[in-house]
């Protein structure tokens, strides 16, 4: 019997979003977010990327699995998970500050592995694996978020990797 969910993988950025005001963290970050919310709508999704040991990776990894979304490449580094300090200013977010933790990885070769059957990877400005695009476009499709990204000639150099594009709204 052929398979009919499309089998996407997640590749890089993850970070814990703390609310100062609340003392809460939630997970978040593109790549984790682009995992969950396919999983919810039907695919099959998987996540490569890195956290700590610590709380904030144990809840992103929490997430994952409460979501049905497959962790076998996530791996736990020394060292602390990525989180971002988040204040509430008349009702808006506002960043305070960030650290980017352990989450900045390059692919193993379980990752490439896995992407290679793949229907796609997903990954983005915020996972700094811009000179892997290539490659992993030799694999399977790619689906890239520029994020905050208006740069011409970074999007240009990146474009012809991915056949699925976000930009920041207005660009």
């Amino acid at each position: 019997m052929s398979r009919t969910a499309p089998r996407i993988l997640a590749f890089g950025d993850n970070v814990v979003d703390c609310y100062r005001d609340q003392n809460r963290m939630f997970p978040g970050g593109n790549c984790v977010n682009h995992a969950v919310f396919a999983r919810r709508f039907g695919a099959e999704t998987a996540y490569a990327g890195a956290v700590a040991d610590d709380a904030a990776g144990r809840a992103i990894r929490d997430a994952f699995l409460a979501e049905g979304v497959e962790t076998s490449l996530l791996r736990f580094l020394p060292g602390q998970t990525a989180f971002c300090v988040i204040a509430t200013q008349s009702g808006e977010r506002v960043f305070v500050g960030a650290n980017l933790g352990v989450s900045i990885i390059a692919p193993s070769s379980a990752d490439l592995a896995w992407m290679k059957t793949a229907d796609a990877v997903h990954t983005g400005r915020s996972s700094h694996v811009d000179a892997w695009l290539a490659h992993f476009a030799s694999l399977t499709r790619v689906s890239y978020d520029f994020a905050t990204i208006r740069d011409e000639d970074r999007i240009a150099s990146v474009a012809p990797t991915a056949f699925w594009q976000g930009f920041p709204a207005g660009a």
